[in-house]
């Protein structure tokens, strides 16, 4: 994978996709950013990925319920991909020839 080295302004996640898709990239998985922080440094503020998952704690509406993973550089957080929650993020890039 090619992952960016610096990290952009912040974004809520749709807006965050959109920039990567543009670029045509993508956010990184959780395991990419997190293999790409046990090198670099993340924002503290917490990164976006593209782990997307359900959490029903957050009400019947299944839009409500959609969470994304946020790595810091010292923790794993969920922010809800609806609402308007900003990171940073980076995108990424697979490698092809």
């Amino acid at each position: 994978m090619c992952i960016e080295e610096g990290d952009r302004q912040g974004a809520g996640f749709f807006g965050a996709t959109l920039t990567c898709d543009n670029a045509g990239r993508g956010l990184p998985t959780t395991a990419q950013l997190d293999r790409f922080a046990g090198t670099r440094a993340l924002s503290p503020a917490g990164e976006w990925t593209s782990s997307v998952y359900r959490n029903p704690e957050n009400g019947s509406d299944p839009t409500d319920q959609l969470e994304a993973v946020v790595l810091t550089p010292t923790a794993v957080s969920y922010e809800r991909v609806y609402l308007a929650v900003q990171h940073p993020f980076r995108c990424v890039a697979t490698p092809s020839n």
